[in-house]
Protein backbone atom coordinates (compact mmCIF):
# COMPACT_ATOMS: atom_id res chain seq x y z
CA UNK A 1 0.00 0.00 0.00
CA UNK A 2 1.05 3.63 -0.43
CA UNK A 3 2.38 5.79 2.37
CA UNK A 4 0.12 7.57 4.85
CA UNK A 5 -0.10 11.31 4.20
CA UNK A 6 -1.64 13.66 6.79
CA UNK A 7 -3.75 16.41 5.25
CA UNK A 8 -5.57 19.42 6.65
CA UNK A 9 -8.80 18.63 4.80
CA UNK A 10 -10.33 15.36 3.75
CA UNK A 11 -10.34 14.42 0.05
CA UNK A 12 -13.38 15.39 -1.97
CA UNK A 13 -16.15 12.82 -2.19
CA UNK A 14 -16.09 11.15 -5.60
CA UNK A 15 -19.17 10.52 -7.70
CA UNK A 16 -21.23 7.51 -6.67
CA UNK A 17 -21.09 4.37 -8.82
CA UNK A 18 -22.66 1.82 -6.48
CA UNK A 19 -20.94 -1.28 -7.89
CA UNK A 20 -22.17 -4.64 -6.52
CA UNK A 21 -18.85 -5.28 -4.78
CA UNK A 22 -17.68 -5.69 -1.21
CA UNK A 23 -14.30 -5.63 0.53
CA UNK A 24 -13.16 -8.59 2.58
CA UNK A 25 -10.35 -8.53 5.15
CA UNK A 26 -8.87 -11.88 6.15
CA UNK A 27 -8.42 -13.02 9.73
CA UNK A 28 -4.86 -11.77 10.09
CA UNK A 29 -5.61 -8.42 8.47
CA UNK A 30 -2.72 -9.01 6.06
CA UNK A 31 -4.81 -9.37 2.92
CA UNK A 32 -7.77 -7.38 1.56
CA UNK A 33 -9.81 -8.34 -1.46
CA UNK A 34 -12.48 -6.59 -3.51
CA UNK A 35 -15.04 -9.22 -4.48
CA UNK A 36 -18.28 -9.35 -6.44
CA UNK A 37 -21.43 -9.51 -4.30
CA UNK A 38 -23.07 -11.36 -7.17
CA UNK A 39 -20.54 -14.13 -7.84
CA UNK A 40 -18.14 -13.92 -4.90
CA UNK A 41 -15.19 -13.84 -7.31
CA UNK A 42 -12.21 -11.65 -6.44
CA UNK A 43 -12.16 -8.46 -8.50
CA UNK A 44 -8.91 -7.12 -7.04
CA UNK A 45 -6.39 -8.22 -4.44
CA UNK A 46 -5.34 -5.20 -2.38
CA UNK A 47 -2.66 -6.89 -0.30
CA UNK A 48 -2.09 -5.77 3.28
CA UNK A 49 -2.95 -2.53 5.08
CA UNK A 50 -0.25 -2.03 7.74
CA UNK A 51 -1.65 -1.47 11.21
CA UNK A 52 -5.22 -2.49 10.30
CA UNK A 53 -7.48 -3.08 13.29
CA UNK A 54 -10.96 -4.55 13.35
CA UNK A 55 -12.47 -1.30 14.65
CA UNK A 56 -14.57 -0.44 11.64
CA UNK A 57 -14.32 -0.46 7.85
CA UNK A 58 -16.61 1.39 5.43
CA UNK A 59 -16.88 1.34 1.63
CA UNK A 60 -18.04 4.59 0.02
CA UNK A 61 -20.96 4.54 -2.44
CA UNK A 62 -18.53 5.27 -5.27
CA UNK A 63 -16.92 1.86 -4.70
CA UNK A 64 -13.46 3.41 -4.70
CA UNK A 65 -12.84 4.88 -1.23
CA UNK A 66 -12.40 2.42 1.64
CA UNK A 67 -12.25 3.94 5.12
CA UNK A 68 -10.40 1.79 7.65
CA UNK A 69 -9.13 2.05 11.21
CA UNK A 70 -5.38 1.59 11.64
CA UNK A 71 -3.16 1.44 14.70
CA UNK A 72 -0.36 3.98 14.55
CA UNK A 73 2.37 4.69 17.10
CA UNK A 74 0.28 6.79 19.48
CA UNK A 75 -3.28 6.62 18.22
CA UNK A 76 -5.98 4.86 16.25
CA UNK A 77 -6.50 6.64 12.94
CA UNK A 78 -9.12 6.62 10.22
CA UNK A 79 -7.53 6.44 6.77
CA UNK A 80 -8.93 6.51 3.24
CA UNK A 81 -7.67 3.74 0.95
CA UNK A 82 -8.04 4.47 -2.76
CA UNK A 83 -8.98 1.06 -4.17
CA UNK A 84 -7.84 2.05 -7.68
CA UNK A 85 -4.36 3.37 -6.83
CA UNK A 86 -3.71 1.78 -3.42
CA UNK A 87 -2.84 5.19 -1.96
CA UNK A 88 -3.61 5.95 1.69
CA UNK A 89 -4.73 9.34 3.05
CA UNK A 90 -4.93 10.21 6.73
CA UNK A 91 -8.40 11.48 7.71
CA UNK A 92 -8.36 11.87 11.50
CA UNK A 93 -7.67 10.19 14.81
CA UNK A 94 -10.64 7.91 15.41
CA UNK A 95 -12.34 4.60 14.80
CA UNK A 96 -15.54 2.92 13.53
CA UNK A 97 -15.93 5.02 10.35
CA UNK A 98 -19.34 5.11 8.65
CA UNK A 99 -20.09 6.80 5.32
CA UNK A 100 -23.35 8.63 4.58
CA UNK A 101 -25.63 7.38 1.74
CA UNK A 102 -24.60 10.38 -0.36
CA UNK A 103 -20.91 9.66 0.18
CA UNK A 104 -20.34 13.22 1.37
CA UNK A 105 -20.14 12.77 5.14
CA UNK A 106 -18.06 10.46 7.30
CA UNK A 107 -19.01 9.73 10.92
CA UNK A 108 -16.58 8.19 13.41
CA UNK A 109 -15.77 7.98 17.10
CA UNK A 110 -12.84 9.67 18.78
CA UNK A 111 -11.71 11.28 22.03
CA UNK A 112 -10.30 10.18 25.39
CA UNK A 113 -11.95 8.12 28.12
CA UNK A 114 -12.93 5.20 25.90
CA UNK A 115 -13.78 7.35 22.85
CA UNK A 116 -16.97 9.23 23.63
CA UNK A 117 -17.07 11.93 20.91
CA UNK A 118 -18.93 11.37 17.65
CA UNK A 119 -17.58 13.38 14.72
CA UNK A 120 -19.28 14.11 11.40
CA UNK A 121 -16.81 15.23 8.72
CA UNK A 122 -17.72 16.87 5.41
CA UNK A 123 -15.45 15.04 2.98
CA UNK A 124 -15.74 17.81 0.39
CA UNK A 125 -14.63 20.68 2.64
CA UNK A 126 -12.90 18.89 5.51
CA UNK A 127 -15.06 20.74 8.06
CA UNK A 128 -16.10 18.78 11.14
CA UNK A 129 -18.86 18.82 13.74
CA UNK A 130 -18.71 16.81 16.93
CA UNK A 131 -20.80 15.93 19.96
CA UNK A 132 -19.81 14.47 23.33
CA UNK A 133 -21.93 11.37 23.96
CA UNK A 134 -20.53 10.50 27.39
CA UNK A 135 -23.76 11.28 29.25
CA UNK A 136 -25.70 8.94 26.95
CA UNK A 137 -23.02 6.26 26.81
CA UNK A 138 -22.42 5.99 30.55
CA UNK A 139 -19.31 4.50 32.14
CA UNK A 140 -19.69 0.98 30.78
CA UNK A 141 -20.06 1.70 27.06
CA UNK A 142 -18.00 3.56 24.47
CA UNK A 143 -17.51 4.14 20.75
CA UNK A 144 -14.32 2.12 20.38
CA UNK A 145 -16.21 -1.07 19.57
CA UNK A 146 -19.52 0.53 18.65
CA UNK A 147 -21.60 -0.08 15.53
CA UNK A 148 -22.23 3.21 13.69
CA UNK A 149 -24.47 3.59 10.66
CA UNK A 150 -26.46 6.22 8.77
CA UNK A 151 -30.25 6.13 8.55
CA UNK A 152 -31.15 8.89 6.13
CA UNK A 153 -29.46 12.03 7.47
CA UNK A 154 -29.15 10.68 11.01
CA UNK A 155 -26.31 8.73 12.58
CA UNK A 156 -27.32 5.72 14.67
CA UNK A 157 -24.89 4.36 17.27
CA UNK A 158 -25.07 1.00 18.99
CA UNK A 159 -22.49 1.43 21.80
CA UNK A 160 -19.76 -1.10 22.43
CA UNK A 161 -18.60 -2.40 25.80
CA UNK A 162 -15.55 -0.81 27.42
CA UNK A 163 -12.66 -3.23 27.07
CA UNK A 164 -10.33 -2.01 29.85
CA UNK A 165 -12.26 -3.52 32.79
CA UNK A 166 -9.35 -5.64 34.03
CA UNK A 167 -8.16 -3.35 36.82
CA UNK A 168 -10.50 -4.87 39.39
CA UNK A 169 -12.41 -2.99 42.03
CA UNK A 170 -16.11 -2.24 42.24
CA UNK A 171 -17.98 -1.96 38.94
CA UNK A 172 -19.06 1.55 37.93
CA UNK A 173 -22.55 2.68 38.88
CA UNK A 174 -24.71 3.03 35.74
CA UNK A 175 -25.43 6.66 34.95
CA UNK A 176 -29.22 7.32 34.92
CA UNK A 177 -30.47 8.06 31.40
CA UNK A 178 -27.45 6.44 29.76
CA UNK A 179 -27.14 3.24 27.73
CA UNK A 180 -25.26 1.70 30.67
CA UNK A 181 -28.47 1.92 32.71
CA UNK A 182 -30.53 -0.09 30.19
CA UNK A 183 -31.25 -3.63 31.50
CA UNK A 184 -29.72 -6.63 29.76
CA UNK A 185 -33.16 -7.69 28.52
CA UNK A 186 -33.31 -4.62 26.26
CA UNK A 187 -30.96 -2.77 23.90
CA UNK A 188 -29.90 0.83 23.53
CA UNK A 189 -29.25 3.09 20.56
CA UNK A 190 -28.01 6.68 20.39
CA UNK A 191 -29.50 8.71 17.55
CA UNK A 192 -27.58 11.79 16.39
CA UNK A 193 -29.32 14.44 14.31
CA UNK A 194 -28.29 17.74 12.76
CA UNK A 195 -30.35 20.80 13.71
CA UNK A 196 -30.33 24.53 13.01
CA UNK A 197 -26.91 25.69 11.89
CA UNK A 198 -25.74 22.11 11.55
CA UNK A 199 -25.39 21.66 15.30
CA UNK A 200 -25.52 18.01 16.38
CA UNK A 201 -27.88 16.74 19.05
CA UNK A 202 -28.35 13.23 20.42
CA UNK A 203 -31.04 11.18 22.12
CA UNK A 204 -31.17 7.72 23.65
CA UNK A 205 -33.59 5.15 22.22
CA UNK A 206 -34.35 2.02 24.25
CA UNK A 207 -35.48 -1.11 22.38
CA UNK A 208 -37.39 -2.79 25.17
CA UNK A 209 -37.40 -6.56 25.24
CA UNK A 210 -34.95 -6.86 22.33
CA UNK A 211 -31.54 -8.35 23.18
CA UNK A 212 -29.27 -7.51 20.27
CA UNK A 213 -25.88 -8.36 21.76
CA UNK A 214 -23.22 -8.30 19.02
CA UNK A 215 -25.65 -7.27 16.30
CA UNK A 216 -24.90 -5.79 12.89
CA UNK A 217 -26.99 -2.80 11.85
CA UNK A 218 -27.74 -0.87 8.68
CA UNK A 219 -30.32 1.41 7.11
CA UNK A 220 -33.35 -0.18 5.48
CA UNK A 221 -35.12 3.13 4.72
CA UNK A 222 -35.08 6.81 5.60
CA UNK A 223 -36.41 6.11 9.10
CA UNK A 224 -35.97 2.35 9.46
CA UNK A 225 -33.00 0.45 10.88
CA UNK A 226 -32.27 -3.15 9.95
CA UNK A 227 -30.70 -5.22 12.73
CA UNK A 228 -29.42 -8.79 12.76
CA UNK A 229 -28.16 -10.56 15.87
CA UNK A 230 -26.79 -14.01 16.68
CA UNK A 231 -28.61 -16.07 19.29
CA UNK A 232 -28.75 -19.84 19.86
CA UNK A 233 -27.04 -20.83 16.61
CA UNK A 234 -29.16 -18.61 14.36
CA UNK A 235 -29.41 -15.05 13.11
CA UNK A 236 -32.55 -13.09 13.95
CA UNK A 237 -33.48 -10.11 11.79
CA UNK A 238 -35.41 -7.12 13.16
CA UNK A 239 -36.51 -3.76 11.83
CA UNK A 240 -36.80 -0.68 14.05
CA UNK A 241 -38.85 2.34 13.04
CA UNK A 242 -36.89 5.33 14.33
CA UNK A 243 -39.43 7.94 13.25
CA UNK A 244 -40.57 8.51 16.85
CA UNK A 245 -38.87 8.88 20.24
CA UNK A 246 -40.10 5.38 21.16
CA UNK A 247 -38.93 3.10 18.31
CA UNK A 248 -41.22 0.29 17.21
CA UNK A 249 -39.28 -2.96 16.74
CA UNK A 250 -40.62 -5.77 14.54
CA UNK A 251 -39.09 -9.23 14.44
CA UNK A 252 -38.94 -10.37 10.83
CA UNK A 253 -37.45 -13.88 10.71
CA UNK A 254 -34.58 -16.15 11.78
CA UNK A 255 -31.84 -17.70 9.64
CA UNK A 256 -30.71 -21.08 11.08
CA UNK A 257 -26.99 -21.75 11.53
CA UNK A 258 -26.05 -18.22 10.47
CA UNK A 259 -23.70 -15.65 12.05
CA UNK A 260 -24.45 -12.17 10.66
CA UNK A 261 -21.39 -10.07 9.77
CA UNK A 262 -22.71 -7.07 7.77
CA UNK A 263 -25.77 -5.37 6.35
CA UNK A 264 -25.44 -4.28 2.73
CA UNK A 265 -25.18 -0.60 1.86
CA UNK A 266 -28.70 -0.63 0.41
CA UNK A 267 -30.08 -2.10 3.63
CA UNK A 268 -31.53 -5.08 1.84
CA UNK A 269 -28.62 -7.51 1.87
CA UNK A 270 -27.38 -9.59 4.77
CA UNK A 271 -23.89 -11.07 4.75
CA UNK A 272 -23.43 -14.00 7.12
CA UNK A 273 -21.18 -16.96 7.96
CA UNK A 274 -22.01 -20.64 8.13
CA UNK A 275 -20.12 -23.77 9.11
CA UNK A 276 -17.08 -24.72 11.18
CA UNK A 277 -13.74 -25.50 9.52
CA UNK A 278 -14.24 -24.44 6.79
CA UNK A 279 -16.43 -21.39 7.32
CA UNK A 280 -18.37 -20.16 4.31
CA UNK A 281 -19.57 -16.63 3.52
CA UNK A 282 -23.15 -16.19 2.31
CA UNK A 283 -25.37 -13.30 1.19
CA UNK A 284 -29.13 -13.00 0.80
CA UNK A 285 -31.73 -10.36 -0.03
CA UNK A 286 -33.75 -9.36 3.04
CA UNK A 287 -37.53 -9.29 2.85
CA UNK A 288 -40.04 -8.97 5.69
CA UNK A 289 -40.47 -12.75 5.96
CA UNK A 290 -37.27 -14.45 4.80
CA UNK A 291 -34.01 -14.20 2.91
CA UNK A 292 -34.38 -14.29 -0.86
CA UNK A 293 -31.76 -15.54 -3.33
CA UNK A 294 -29.43 -16.74 -0.54
CA UNK A 295 -26.15 -17.90 -2.06
CA UNK A 296 -22.65 -18.82 -0.97
CA UNK A 297 -19.93 -16.34 -1.96
CA UNK A 298 -16.86 -18.03 -0.50
CA UNK A 299 -16.51 -21.65 0.53
CA UNK A 300 -13.59 -21.09 2.90
CA UNK A 301 -13.15 -17.71 4.55
CA UNK A 302 -11.18 -16.42 7.58
CA UNK A 303 -12.89 -13.11 8.20
CA UNK A 304 -11.62 -10.04 10.05
CA UNK A 305 -13.87 -7.46 8.46
CA UNK A 306 -16.34 -6.85 5.63
CA UNK A 307 -17.55 -3.62 4.05
CA UNK A 308 -20.17 -3.32 1.34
Amino acid sequence: MGSSTPVSAAPSARAAKNPPNFVLANESGNDFEVASAVTGKVVKDLGGIPGYTNNGMALAPNGRDLYVTVNRATSLDVEDIDLETGGETFIAEGEEPSISPSGRYLAYGTGPAGSQDLVVRDLASGSVRSIDLQALLGQETDLLNASITWVGSRVVVMPGGVANDLMGGAPPVPLPGSCSAVPASSSCLIIVTSGVGGRLSATRAVLRGVELGDAVIGASGRSDLLMATFNTHSATVYEADLATDAPTVTRWFAVPSALPVAVGADGRELFYLRGHGPVSLWVGQVSRHRLLDARMLNANVALAGLAS
